[in-house]
């Protein structure tokens, strides 16, 4: 049988995270997830929403779908961490 499960210390205040998922069931889903845990969640459809989304909240995560449309997950990255407050 399998024993009790021991999650990571979380930390002292909630999490700041973008989720940046256009499948709005997995999005919708990780969301309450999240924040059930404390953590405030904000979603993005797409990479370009992804990148603005994280230059406007500042968040301690990013959680980015490799398949977005307009702009693939990769390239989300590559264009934050252009960004010195992101690098």
């Amino acid at each position: 049988t399998l024993g009790p499960v021991t999650l990571p210390n979380k930390p002292s205040r909630p999490l700041r995270i973008v989720l940046a998922e256009d499948n709005r069931d997995a999005a919708d889903t990780m969301r309450m997830l999240l924040e059930m845990f404390g953590d405030e969640v904000w979603l993005a459809e797409t990479g370009h929403d992804a990148v603005e989304a994280v230059r406007q909240y500042a968040p301690d995560v990013l959680l980015c779908d490799i398949g977005l449309p307009g702009m693939s997950g990769y390239e989300v990255a590559r264009i934050l961490r252009q960004d010195a407050r992101f690098a």
